[in-house]
């Protein structure tokens, strides 16, 4: 708790970095791949996950691979204050000998995006505008 709790500041600075949309806001397809991100690791476990989110096999799966830095930068700030903007998860796998301490990290990194990106989040544009009245 910790951990997650130190990485949600950098969480919101990497959501402003990489997700902003021209409008301010963040679109829900981000929220959506987060979830999957989480998901993936309880069912996939950590090196199909982090091999999954770190390519990029067509243009839907380009936010695949911001969640992957995403996750990467807040890590990576958090150790060393500095990190490659361009790095992926798959980048930071290869050097890192500690899997258990590795899955931990990646886990509440991806809980502090998904709270962050909640933050920022564009509203759903299936529902009906409210209408004002001029009374």
């Amino acid at each position: 708790m910790k951990l997650l709790n130190q990485y949600i500041p950098i969480a919101v600075d990497t959501v402003e970095d990489l997700f902003f949309s021209e409008n301010g806001r963040v679109a829900s397809e981000y929220d959506n791949q987060v979830s999957r991100f989480g998901v993936a690791l309880r069912q996939l476990g950590l090196r199909t996950t982090i091999f999954a989110f770190s390519t990029n096999s067509g243009s839907s799966e380009v936010s695949r691979i911001k969640i992957s830095q995403a996750i990467h930068r807040i890590i990576e700030i958090h150790e060393k204050g500095v990190c490659n903007p361009n790095d992926t998860l798959r980048d930071g796998f290869s050097r890192t000998t500690n899997e258990r301490l590795l899955k931990r990290k990646i886990n509440d990194a991806a809980i502090a995006l998904k709270l962050a990106i909640r933050v920022f989040i564009e509203e759903d544009k299936t529902k009906p505008a409210e209408e004002e009245s001029d009374d």
